[in-house]
């Protein structure tokens, strides 16, 4: 990330310039989302973040900053017990015998702050909104009213905004980098591309 081995975070605009920074990544979501009729379960899933730089000596000119418009593409798979909200937990038919599968895409634009410590370790901080859609599959489950159910497929999706924010680092060169992410919805290890 940096250039010269005396960059450090209280040189500013010490840092490589780049264009873009491309970063491939896998995750681990914290819980299913967006809807009342199935369980919150961890998942795991894939993803893609694009950087570009905007300010390149960030919001404080006195230390080595800058500050980039990320935009993402992540996808989650989630697969657990379900239950269905409207049956009182004593009714054996609560929690289902059938798993649920559940998928979940997220699309987040955040502001990607950078703090360039070294020359090989940076960090940041991410605040964002998310585009989410999630669908739902519960094969041979629970229809109908309490008093008379009936085994059926049953499948849901929903659509909304969400609020985003994580926290991470990087450890590498300015050419490519170990990348970490802290937050919410899902933690993620990758690789950075800087172009």
């Amino acid at each position: 990330m940096a250039r010269g081995a005396d960059a450090q975070i209280k040189q500013p605009g010490a840092h490589a310039r780049y264009s873009v920074e491309l970063e491939p990544h896998a995750a681990i979501w914290w819980r299913d989302s967006g809807d009342t009729y199935w369980t919150n379960n961890s998942g795991w899933g894939l993803g893609f973040r694009a950087s570009i730089p905007l300010v390149d000596n960030g919001f404080v000119s006195t230390i080595n900053n800058n500050v980039a418009l990320g935009f993402g593409l992540d996808w989650g798979h989630f697969s657990h017990k379900c239950y269905w909200w409207g049956w009182n937990p004593n009714d054996p038919r609560y929690y289902g015998n059938n798993d649920c599968t559940a998928n979940t895409i997220w699309l987040p634009v955040v502001m990607q702050w950078n703090f360039f410590i070294t020359k090989a370790f940076s960090v940041f901080g991410e605040p964002g909104l998310a585009i989410r859609h999630s669908w739902w599959n519960w094969n041979n489950g629970w229809c109908g009213p309490g008093n008379n159910p009936y085994r059926c497929d049953w499948n849901d999706s929903s659509t909304g905004l969400e609020p985003v924010f994580f926290v991470g680092g990087r450890v590498g060169n300015d050419k490519v980098s170990f990348t970490f992410r802290l937050g919410w919805p899902y933690a993620s290890v990758g690789a950075s591309f800087f172009l």
